[in-house]
C-alpha cells in the first residue's frame, strides 16, 4: 500500500510539477511588537484593552496602505472610521507557525494634519481562556494557548506615498498608549459582553486627551512565519429581521427570525447608565417560547451576550467578535418596542442577524421542478454559507474547528457553489503548518484541541487526515491551479508514507 501510495504521488508529481518551491518569510523589522501588559496568563475578569496612536500627515497622499496583525481578533480605526469592511479580523492559523497579516487601503480615511489609530483588541484561538461565570459555555477540550503569556498584541506598517515621491512609513511602537476598554469580557466560544459606558467619549479621534492612559510595552515577536493574507475576509452577508416576538413568560422575550445562520447581533435600545440585557442567540425554540442550548454537548450551559447601557440616548451596537449560529434570540433585561413596560426596562427599539462568513463569491445556483429538492438545496447551502469561516467548520457554535472531513467529503458542493480556490489554499496551509514530524495530520487543522497530538483527544483519523492530500488536489482537478500541489507536495508525501508505516497487512 505504501509503495503504490507513493508511486502515485511521484506520477502526480512528475506530470505537473516542474519544481518544488518554499516561501520564506519576508523582512517585516520596522513594526514593533506591542501589548498592552507584562507576560500574564488570561484573567477573565479583565476588559479587553483598547490602543491608540496618533501621527502627522503634510499634504494628501496619492497612495495609502496598512497591514496589521491583531492578536486574537481586533477592529482597526483611522481618524474614528473603520478601516476596510471586513469582520472578525486576524485569520485563524496554526499560530506559532504561521501568523497572517491583512493589508487595508486607508487613503480614504487620511487627512491633513494630525491623524489617530484606534484599536480594539478581542480574544479568539489565539488564547482561549476560561468564562467568567461557570454556567457559560466553554468547549473545555479545546482551549489552546499559543500566547506566551500575551493574549493581546499588536504590530501595525502604513506605508503612505505623497504626490513628491516621498513615502511615510508609520509602524507600531513604544509611543502607543492603551487602556480597558468597553468589551469587559470576550471568548470565541462563551459570547461577548460591552459595557458602554466604559467607552471613553472621542477616544479614537486625534484630539483626544490620552494623557491618563497607559504606554504599552514593546515585547518579543511570536516564533512564527510573518505571511500576507490573501484567503477571503470575513464579512457581512444578508441581514435577518425578526418574524416575531414571543414571551414564554413575564419578563422574558423571544425574537423569532427567519433563517438559522452564523451571526453576529446588532441591535438599537434606549434606557438608562447601567441597565443591563442580555441576548441569549440559540437554534432551538421549546413549544412555551424558551429558546434551549441543544448544542452545548448537554452541558447545561449557555451562550449570550451582555449589553450595558452608556447613556439615556438611543444607542446602537454589534457584537464585535464572537458569532454565534442561531435562528432565536432570549432576551431578558429590555422589552421590545410598543410592550407594556411597568418597571421602566430599556426598550429595543430594533434587533437583527447579520450573517457573517468568508466572502467566497458565488458562482453557481441550483433550481429545479421539485420544490422539495429546491428546499433541500436550500438547507444545504446554508449549512455551507454558516460554516464558511476562516476554517471549513462542522458548526458555527460550539466548536469552530477545522475538522478535516468536511474539506474533502464537501470540496466538490463548495466548488459548484462557490469560488472556493483562495479559501482552500488557505486551509491547505493549515494542513502544512498543523502537520507532525512524523508525517501525521491531526483530525482539526489548525489544531486547537488541548493536547497536541498524540496526547490530544481523537486527534488521529486517515480519513480525516487525507485532507492533507484531497485538498491540494481537489484544487489543481478543479482551477487547474498547480501551485498548491507544488507547496504541499512534501507534506502530501510525507502522509502517505505515515500511513504505510501504520499499515498492517496492507490494512490501516
Amino acid at each position: 500500500m505504501k509503495s503504490l501510495s507513493f508511486i502515485a504521488l511521484c506520477l502526480i508529481a512528475c506530470f505537473i510539477i516542474p519544481g518544488i518551491s518554499s516561501s520564506q518569510p519576508s523582512n517585516h523589522s520596522a513594526p514593533l511588537w506591542i501589548s498592552p501588559y507584562a507576560a500574564r496568563a488570561t484573567n477573565e475578569k479583565t476588559p479587553c484593552p483598547i490602543l491608540r496612536s496618533t501621527f502627522p500627515l503634510k499634504g494628501l497622499p496619492v497612495s495609502a496602505s496598512v497591514r496589521i496583525i491583531g492578536l486574537g481578533h481586533y477592529e482597526l480605526c483611522l481618524n474614528g472610521k473603520r478601516v476596510g469592511s471586513s469582520l472578525i479580523n486576524q485569520p485563524w492559523s496554526q499560530y506559532n507557525k504561521t501568523i497572517y497579516w491583512q493589508e487595508f487601503d486607508i487613503k480614504p480615511l487620511l487627512h491633513e494634519g494630525e491623524n489617530a489609530w484606534s484599536v480594539m483588541l478581542g480574544n479568539s484561538f489565539w488564547q482561549v481562556g476560561p468564562a467568567n461565570d461557570s454556567t457559560r459555555y466553554v468547549k473545555t477540550d479545546a482551549m489552546p494557548d499559543f500566547s506566551g503569556g500575551y493574549p493581546y498584541l499588536l504590530w501595525l506598517e502604513a506605508r503612505i506615498k505623497m504626490n513628491d515621491g516621498r513615502e511615510q512609513v508609520i509602524a507600531s511602537d513604544g509611543s502607543w498608549k492603551w487602556t480597558s476598554g468597553p468589551i469587559t469580557f470576550s471568548h470565541i466560544y462563551a459570547g461577548e459582553d460591552y459595557d458602554a459606558r466604559r467607552a471613553p467619549a472621542g477616544w479614537q479621534s486625534a484630539g483626544f486627551d490620552d494623557r491618563a492612559w497607559k504606554p504599552v510595552l514593546t515585547v518579543d515577536p511570536p516564533a512564527a512565519m510573518l505571511k500576507p493574507y490573501t484567503g477571503p475576509p470575513m464579512k457581512a452577508f444578508d441581514v435577518f429581521r425578526p418574524e416575531k416576538v414571543v414571551s414564554p413568560k413575564a419578563g422574558e422575550y423571544t425574537y423569532v427570525f427567519p433563517q438559522n445562520s452564523s451571526a453576529l447581533l446588532r441591535f438599537t435600545v434606549i434606557g438608562s447608565p447601567g441597565q443591563r440585557i442580555r441576548f441569549r442567540p440559540c437554534e432551538y425554540m421549546d413549544s412555551t417560547g424558551h429558546v434551549k442550548f441543544t448544542y452545548t454537548w448537554g452541558t447545561g450551559k449557555d451562550i449570550w451576550h451582555d449589553y450595558t447601557i452608556g447613556s439615556a440616548r438611543t444607542e446602537s451596537h454589534q457584537t464585535l467578535f464572537c458569532y454565534v449560529g442561531c435562528q432565536y434570540v432570549g432576551v431578558a433585561g429590555a422589552v421590545p418596542r410598543g410592550s407594556p413596560n411597568p418597571y421602566n426596562l430599556p426598550v429595543i427599539e430594533k434587533l437583527e442577524l447579520v450573517h457573517v462568513r468568508t466572502a467566497n463569491p458565488p458562482v453557481g445556483t441550483f433550481q429545479c421542478s421539485s420544490d422539495l429538492q429546491n428546499k433541500a438545496h436550500a438547507m444545504i447551502d446554508w449549512s455551507i454559507k454558516s460554516n464558511m469561516s476562516y476554517v471549513a467548520t462542522d458548526c458555527p457554535h460550539r466548536e469552530k474547528n477545522g475538522w478535516q472531513e468536511e474539506n474533502w467529503h464537501m470540496a466538490r458542493a463548495m466548488s459548484y457553489g462557490y469560488d472556493v480556490q483562495s479559501w482552500f489554499t488557505k486551509i491547505a496551509g493549515d494542513l502544512r503548518d498543523t502537520q507532525l514530524p512524523d508525517g501525521h495530520i491531526p483530525t482539526n487543522c489548525p489544531n486547537y484541541l488541548v493536547g497536541i497530538p498524540p496526547h490530544g483527544y481523537w486527534n488521529e483519523a486517515p480519513e480525516w487526515g487525507i485532507s492533507g492530500v484531497l485538498v491540494p488536489w481537489h484544487i489543481y482537478e478543479w482551477y487547474g491551479d498547480k501551485s498548491v500541489i507544488e507547496s504541499n507536495f512534501e507534506s502530501m508525501k510525507k502522509f502517505v508514507d505515515y500511513l504505510g508505516s501504520q499499515a498492517k497487512d496492507g490494512i490501516i
